[in-house]
């Protein structure tokens, strides 16, 4: 026989997975039953209704107010160490790809010039000099 936790444990658990509103009306009272407990919730769901309840989005009466000007720095990824390549690949550690043919038929967005690796690498060689990132 599975061993279930009482009726006021199981509304229990519920309560405490509820919206933040529905919980701060209903952890206070007494709900032995769920019975009690739904006739409690439509209540709470009726007062919000007549706006006599207001309903909190945020959890939280010490949260900042967000501010929508204002733009997050967002981490940039910085272009591998080229000395550090080419070293790794002079050590086998790493294996250039070889050239492949572009694909038959080429699809319509294909741009050949889009992929090519020289201008890569001298990309990396202006930001980088000496092996030291700038």
């Amino acid at each position: 026989m599975i061993n279930r936790p009482s009726e006021q444990e199981q509304v229990d658990i519920i309560i405490k997975n509820l919206l933040p509103v529905y919980q701060q009306q209903l952890q206070t009272q007494y709900l032995p039953t769920f019975q009690s407990l739904i006739a409690t919730a439509t209540k709470v769901e009726d007062l919000i209704q007549m706006g006599q309840l207001k309903e909190d989005s945020g959890t939280s009466k010490y949260k900042k107010p967000s501010q929508p000007g204002k733009v997050h720095e967002v981490a940039s990824i910085t272009p591998t160490n080229p000395l550090l390549f080419r070293e790794a690949v002079k050590a086998n550690y790493i294996k250039p790809l070889e050239a492949r043919p572009p694909p038959n038929p080429l699809p319509r967005n294909y741009r050949a010039d889009e992929y090519y690796l020289n201008d890569l690498t001298e990309e990396v060689d202006a930001i980088t000099r000496n092996g030291r990132q700038y």
